[in-house]
């Protein structure tokens, strides 16, 4: 995803991503073999989080640009006309002030902000004193888990170890599902009195999210 100037260009191009991933988690037969289960759900949860990561970089770097938002109007910040790369620099400079870019004045990946942490996509939007910051409030007050739990469960299926397999079974209550030593079959089972299973329910909670950072 890139930077825009219509939020609404952004929205939908997350949507349709958000829609493939969903039919995927609510389509895996029954009768599939446990390693294809696994196969899928690892693919769809390191997607998600790729997908709301990609996002949430886009968004940012498209509100600066004073993007034209979904329901009218256009966002403003304190320091606007930056470049794309300046933008980026603001961006990793308020967490690591001391970062340099790279001799063609680019800056690395690796330096920039954890996009799909709120903790972190947050300070940065107060910082540039994003017009739409009630919005931006608005859309992390929702109370899902799945931007503090979708990476630990990300972590799992990356390394696949017992450790990370622990942290993703210490999840499973906080979601309304039994923990398990099988991170995979907390994914696919229904939170308590939701009718999807959590990875689902998940995509809908991100997808909810998008439209509101959009309006």
């Amino acid at each position: 995803m890139r930077r825009t100037s219509r939020l609404r260009s952004l929205r939908g191009s997350t949507f349709k991503r958000l829609d493939r991933l969903r039919r995927r988690a609510t389509g895996i037969p029954s009768a599939a073999r446990i390693d294809e289960v696994e196969r899928q759900v690892s693919d769809i949860t390191i997607n998600l989080l790729n997908t709301w990561a990609n996002f949430g970089r886009a968004y940012y770097l498209s509100c600066m640009l004073a993007a034209a938002r979904h329901r009218g109007g256009r966002v403003s910040v304190g320091n606007p006309g930056l470049s794309l790369e300046d933008a980026i620099g603001q961006a990793v400079r308020h967490f690591r002030p001391y970062c340099a870019p790279k001799s063609n004045g680019t800056w690395h990946r690796r330096d920039e902000p954890t996009w799909y942490d709120p903790n972190k996509l947050i300070p940065i939007c107060v910082a540039q004193k994003f017009s739409n910051l009630p919005q931006i409030y608005s859309a992390f007050s929702l109370g899902s888990r799945v931007f503090a739990d979708l990476p630990v469960f990300r972590n799992y299926f990356a390394h696949r170890n017992q450790h990370t397999r622990d942290a993703a079974s210490n999840c499973g209550l906080q979601n309304g599902v039994p923990s398990s030593d099988r991170p995979t079959a907390m994914l696919l089972t229904p939170p308590l009195n939701r009718p999807y299973p959590l990875i689902a329910e998940w995509i809908d909670d991100v997808y909810v999210t998008v439209d509101l950072l959009c309006d």
